[in-house]
């Protein structure tokens, strides 16, 4: 039987469904501001996984982290670049 391709994220505690694999804070911020103006705004994400002791952040052009099930992203409020 193969496993579910598909997991829940929470994005400022909204569920998504996601691919299993990589998301990059380009991923990301969009789901909670949809249409972000990368060029103005610097958007802050943190992320955490449950149960787990694993938390970091994610940069814009940095490297993407492996979701899990159940995984939590914050999104903040933009600040002008």
């Amino acid at each position: 039987m193969e496993k579910s391709k598909i997991v829940t994220i929470y994005v400022n505690t909204d569920p998504h469904p996601f691919e299993k694999g990589k998301i990059s804070y380009e991923e990301v911020v969009p789901i909670a501001f949809p249409n972000p103006d990368y060029e103005q705004y610097i958007y802050k994400v943190s992320y955490f996984i449950k149960n787990s002791s694993h938390e970091g952040t994610l940069e814009k052009g940095g490297h993407p982290v492996e979701v899990v099930d159940e995984m939590s992203f914050t999104v903040a409020n933009p600040k002008r670049s």
